[in-house]
């Protein structure tokens, strides 16, 4: 009869995306933190294949670890989001920069639901929490940006890349903190920080991979602008 040990284990010898993900999200709700992190991380660096190259992703899966209000919810959207990272590493998409682009996404959206739900949970001043989120977002952002810009005949240099993250760091954490006073519930203002900051990175990746063209900025302007229209007029004021 095989154990459990042994499950894991030959689980394990297959190394896929969904092995270590089940691992993962397994890992995530049964373990203490002192033992999940080094479990993790075990998980991600092991091999070692271009594991530098998409830190930013793994620390930012980790993050939503440390303040998890629904251990279950989220050891399942963890090991989902671990398991994607692990193929996008291992070549497994074929589009791999819109693979790579809606991982940052939700990973995204779910730092976003934590920071304005359960800010509380974090202990820190919003005004230094939101700070910290917008350096994680430039940061999965220049990973992005320097994964892909080093194969893109188009992709523009170094210092814009620079310029360009600094730029989304600091109106992102300007956002983050615009409608964390705006007397909307913590979904609005989650859907709201997540257009507007989803809509830079578009145009972001879009201007440095040279691919700005007028159509393309006027589609994204329309489509962010209608979003918050639509979102500001349905949500109830919570004055």
């Amino acid at each position: 009869m095989i154990t459990f040990h042994g499950f894991l284990k030959q689980l394990m010898a297959f190394r896929t995306p969904f092995s270590k993900g089940l691992i993962f999200a397994a890992a995530w709700y049964f373990l203490p933190a002192w033992l999940f992190i080094p479990v993790a991380a075990y998980l991600y660096f092991v091999p070692f294949f271009q594991s530098s190259k998409f830190l930013a992703v793994f620390i930012g899966i980790m993050g939503i670890y440390v303040f998890t209000p629904d251990p279950i919810g989220y050891a399942v959207i963890g090991g989902i989001l671990f398991g994607w990272l692990i193929a996008i590493r291992e070549l497994l998409f074929i589009d791999r920069r819109s693979a790579y682009e809606v991982l940052i996404f939700a990973i995204l959206f779910f730092h976003l639901r934590i920071f304005y739900h359960a800010h509380t949970i974090i202990g820190i001043t919003p005004f230094f929490a939101a700070f910290i989120l917008a350096v994680l977002i430039a940061w999965m952002a220049k990973g992005f940006l320097d994964f892909f810009r080093d194969t893109d005949v188009n992709g523009r240099g170094p210092l814009s890349v620079a310029i360009g993250v600094g730029l989304l760091c600091f109106f992102s954490w300007q956002i983050l903190m615009i409608s964390f006073v705006l007397p909307l519930d913590f979904v609005y203002q989650s859907l709201l920080a997540f257009l507007c900051i989803v809509g830079m990175l578009d145009f972001l990746s879009t201007y440095l991979f040279g691919g700005a063209t007028r159509e393309k900025i006027f589609f994204t302007a329309t489509v962010v602008f209608c979003g918050l229209v639509i979102l500001l007029t349905s949500a109830p004021l919570g004055l």
